[in-house]
């Protein structure tokens, strides 16, 4: 949506609209499957949302990235709109701290890349973890999550307010 030339193929999802159905605090979770990938043949970068193609970003878009990403990203964020300088009470994720954990706060798990062939290899150990508004937003401290159902993970969110910055 902030990325101008997104070409979107198919509107069965709505870019920046909710994915349904949602999660359920301390009960029954649902997990978004999002996978963004190079198509070899004309190098433009595809987005896939629960399986679902729904569009690409033109290879001409992505010139610094004609061979590959050189930089891998997961996490949250919130864009804060709020007059005068004070943060948002927007929520991240479910709403809750990343320390309430499993059922409670939003996890990302199942993270992969693909190299130059398409082969999903897990992401290198070699990662940093970092909440810019920790009074607001937080991220599981702990490294080296692992479960055999969702391979490497960690939960991050929070409820945001407007006495972030203090």
């Amino acid at each position: 949506m902030m990325c101008p030339g997104f070409v979107q193929t198919n509107n069965q999802i709505a870019l920046g609209g909710v994915l349904t159905p949602l999660s359920v605090y301390n009960g029954l979770q649902r997990l978004i499957h999002v996978k963004i990938h190079k198509d070899l043949k004309n190098a433009h970068w595809w987005l896939d949302i629960n399986s679902i193609t729904i569009g690409f970003w033109p290879s001409t878009l992505l010139y610094n990235m004609v061979y590959d990403a050189d930089l891998l990203l997961w996490g949250g964020q919130v864009h804060n709109t709020v007059p005068g300088g004070r943060h948002t009470t927007t929520e991240m994720g479910s709403g809750h701290f990343s320390s309430e954990g499993a059922n409670k706060s939003s996890i990302i798990a199942g993270m992969v890349f693909l190299d130059k062939f398409n082969y999903e290899l897990p992401p290198p150990d070699l990662y940093k973890m970092e909440a810019t508004k920790p009074g607001c937003y937080d991220i599981s401290k702990e490294t080296g999550y692992y479960n055999k159902g969702l391979g490497q993970y960690f939960y991050c969110g929070g409820p945001g307010s407007p006495d972030c910055d203090k």
